[in-house]
């Protein structure tokens, strides 16, 4: 596959052409966000590509090729030269409210002078004398869960 962050100012410069016309022609905006990574967004930069032999996948792929059409408002003055992105890191922090059914085992040794029962425990558990979950959990398995509520909480640049 090519190196796309190494291609020539001409080549760049023949892909930006034809990325900002594809767009154009679809009525694609990448410079609202609701766009930017929108499906038809990325089928139109993957047909263009197609024609470089460049194939892309993920996010920085993608943002770099929008990222040159942004920066390069005007490509055709052959005399000027490409403005090539600058990689960043971002750290999302996103929240997930889940609702837990899990199964959890505990053990927990008690000295006793007589055979314990189901019954005796739960009158110890009544008395404060038996609380299970001072044990060990030996076992846990989650039954189910369901998100409630999914959110991003902030985006940090590195």
């Amino acid at each position: 596959m090519t190196d796309y962050t190494k291609l020539p100012d001409n080549v760049l410069r023949l892909i930006i052409t034809n990325l900002k016309n594809d767009l154009e022609e679809n009525n694609i905006d990448i410079t609202h966000d609701y766009h930017t990574f929108e499906s038809s967004t990325l089928s139109t930069i993957d047909d263009t590509l197609q024609y470089f032999n460049i194939k892309v996948s993920d996010v920085e792929d993608y943002s770099y090729f929008i990222a040159l059409c942004m920066l390069n408002d005007d490509v055709s003055d052959k005399n000027t030269t490409i403005k090539k992105p600058k990689l960043n890191n971002y750290e999302v922090q996103h929240n997930e409210n889940v609702t837990v059914w899990k199964t959890i085992t505990y053990a927990q040794t008690i000295p006793s002078y007589i055979p314990l029962t189901r019954s005796m425990l739960q009158d110890l558990e009544s008395e404060n004398m038996y609380e299970y979950w001072d044990g060990r959990i030996v076992y846990e398995d989650v039954d189910d869960t369901e998100t409630t509520d999914s959110t991003v909480v902030d985006i940090i640049k590195q």
